[in-house]
């Protein structure tokens, strides 16, 4: 009941006080636009409420003239302490708003509590709300009091309906609202059914106020104003209730009647109850006993995420009892993968979908094993989510036979990187030793030839100079055969001139030996790539050519090499047959030693290498190597 309803300690209208100054002709009243039923909007959008009446009959009254807004409460508060208002209406007093508003007495008392859906339990006090996301109102008095308590999940809203709305979309599950305007918004959503609510959590006085230093500002509203608002509001009270009397007195003549049999029904059906439990009961106890036998650890959760069942698997795993369980389920998960955990599970939690994750659960001796942890949500016949199921299944064996393969796998990698430096280094030790000791050995004799075909021409010994001469042609050739050896082994053309040149000189020899016409699209660029990666790049596009002259059945092939965005970009591209094949011959490998060779070399640098099929026929290598 709002007994104390206006009970403002100011004059009453028609009485002046002492040195009182003149009554404003308008005053700026603030109220909030969603709280019911003190002040809310239609439908249509048309503010209502009771604060609206009282303010009308005040205007009636007074003479003074009262014009009347509505915001969401944080921007009313923000605009009346900027001074776009005069008044601001059901406030509450905080230590925060005494320096900037002077408050009227108390005029009622609201009761704010905890609302929780009814599958919740254990809400009882704010100790009990550590762990749940709580719903509040934007620039509630009340956020401050739930941090003091430990509610480290506190998400605002822009107003009462938001909150409601939220919780019937079920988005949240326990939200904190002034208990008025909670049962109107919840009798509207038509959700009050689904919902509990705890004892009262906050006792707050309604009360108008002023900037600071106006506090005469307001005058008061009579008692019978008052009288009518709330008979308008929350209805007459009822009278004349004798005629009803004899009514009443046939109705309990037929009560009687009717409990009599009652008592009988009641008694059979009670019989009936008690050995339909007792028959559940026990198929509960042989579910719950096959449960508990599974070999793995199983649970179940309700809707909100709350640990509801543990079966005994888990609970021998864990060495905790059920209560210890229950309170801090998520202890047992390592510290490490705790937090992408719940990220997920929260993500597929709001989406009602299953989950799977792969993380380390705490046994009772301390140590971590790797579990295989899957969800599953269940839905009841309207599609509504009732529960959650969940299993963890020990893959602690898998995850080291995965260990002991990848570094067995990362062995071999490094085995066969080290095997391709091996063989780079060698041919660069033997392209030297060709130069340094067979190419002047050769050049000396050469060097000799060429100064006794004059002399022994002289002598007039034809036999004698045709074998020279064969001799001088036969050098000469090994002089080349040499030499191309050498530049295979190691190209000088790539030292002296970088990787554009490199390629297009070995583009023309291949060309002239194999046939294959060979395209060279490239472009040195401002600066050169490390050596290591130019040789890389070098070796792939020769491998890739003589796959080309050998597999591929081609007449034509691309090399292009372009620089961009800090990368290096080479691909080496044909018209043959493609990666596939002929139908008339055996099947080959997909990945022969070569393309693992150039794979290797292009991962030695921090390179990509990519292989495809081209969309008519042929395929194209692409690597990409940062420099």
């Amino acid at each position: 009941m709002f007994v104390a309803w206006f009970s403002l300690a100011w004059a009453a209208p028609g009485v002046a006080a002492p040195g009182a100054r003149e009554a404003p002709r308008t005053v700026r009243v603030v109220l909030d636009n969603n709280y019911p039923p003190y002040s809310y909007q239609s439908d249509d959008g048309k503010l209502q409420g009771i604060l609206v009446d009282q303010w009308k009959a005040w205007e009636s009254r007074t003479g003074i003239k009262v014009e009347i807004h509505a915001a969401d409460w944080v921007e009313a508060l923000r605009r009346m302490r900027a001074g776009d208002f005069d008044v601001i209406d059901s406030i509450f007093e905080t230590p925060e708003r005494r320096a900037y508003f002077d408050f009227t007495p108390a005029y009622f008392t609201v009761e704010a509590s905890i609302f929780f859906r009814k599958d919740i339990s254990g809400i009882t006090d704010l100790d009990s709300l550590k762990g749940f996301p709580i719903g509040v109102k934007a620039g509630d008095q009340h956020i401050d009091k739930l941090k003091q308590y430990g509610v480290a999940t506190v998400i605002p809203f822009q107003n009462y309906d938001a909150i409601v709305a939220s919780a019937k979309q079920r988005k949240i599950s326990v939200f904190l609202i002034d208990n008025p305007s909670a049962f109107y918004a919840l009798h509207k959503m038509g959700i009050e059914a689904d919902f509990r609510h705890s004892a009262p959590m906050f006792r707050d006085e309604l009360r108008r106020a002023v900037r600071k230093g106006n506090a005469p500002l307001l005058d008061t509203v009579s008692a019978g104003e008052l009288r009518k608002i709330d008979e308008k509001w929350f209805g007459q009270a009822v009278k004349g209730h004798w005629p009803y009397l004899n009514y009443a007195g046939y109705a309990a003549g037929l009560a009687i009647l009717l409990i009599a049999g009652l008592a009988t029904w009641n008694r059979t059906l009670r019989t009936r109850v008690l050995e339909r439990t007792v028959a559940l009961n026990e198929s509960e106890n042989h579910l719950r006993l096959v449960i508990d036998r599974i070999p793995v650890m199983a649970w179940s959760l309700l809707p909100e995420g709350a640990v509801e069942f543990l079966n005994q698997r888990w609970l021998d795993y864990t060495g905790l009892s059920l209560k210890e369980a229950l309170k801090d389920a998520n202890g047992i998960v390592h510290a490490d993968d705790l937090p992408w955990v719940m990220e997920r599970w929260l993500v597929d939690k709001a989406a009602e979908k299953p989950s799977e994750y792969e993380m380390r659960l705490r046994g009772a001796d301390g140590e971590y094993r790797w579990f295989l942890v899957r969800t599953v949500p269940l839905f009841d016949e309207r599609g509504k989510l009732v529960r959650w199921y969940g299993t963890s299944t020990d893959i602690e064996d898998r995850k080291r036979a995965e260990d002991a393969l990848r570094e067995s796998g990362d062995q071999l990698q490094a085995l066969s990187r080290r095997m391709v430096d091996l063989q780079e280094s060698e041919r660069k030790e033997l392209a030297r030793e060709l130069h340094d000791r067979v190419g002047q050995n050769l050049t000396a004799l050469k060097i000799n030839i060429d100064i006794l075909q004059p002399a022994l021409g002289s002598e007039g010994n034809a036999e004698v100079v045709a074998r020279v001469a064969d001799s001088a042609a036969l050098l000469e050739s090994t002089m080349d055969t040499i030499e191309n050896v050498m530049s295979e082994l190691r190209p000088p053309m790539l030292d002296h001139h970088g990787l554009a040149a490199a390629l297009e000189w070995h583009a023309r020899n291949f060309s002239r030996r194999t046939g294959i016409a060979v395209a060279v699209r490239a472009r040195e660029p401002a600066m050169r790539p490390a050596p290591q990666t130019e040789i890389a790049l070098f070796r792939i596009a020769q491998e890739a050519l003589n796959n080309i002259a050998k597999h591929a059945r081609a007449k034509r092939a691309e090399i292009a090499l372009n620089h961009a965005n800090g990368e290096c970009v080479m691909s080496v591209q044909d018209d043959g047959i493609g990666i596939g094949g002929v139908e008339d011959e055996p099947p080959k490998p997909k990945a022969g030693f070569g393309m693992v060779t150039m794979r290797e070399r292009a991962q030695a640098v921090g390179g990509r290498f990519e292989v495809r099929a081209l969309p008519v026929r042929g395929t194209q290598i692409t690597v990409r190597v940062p420099y």
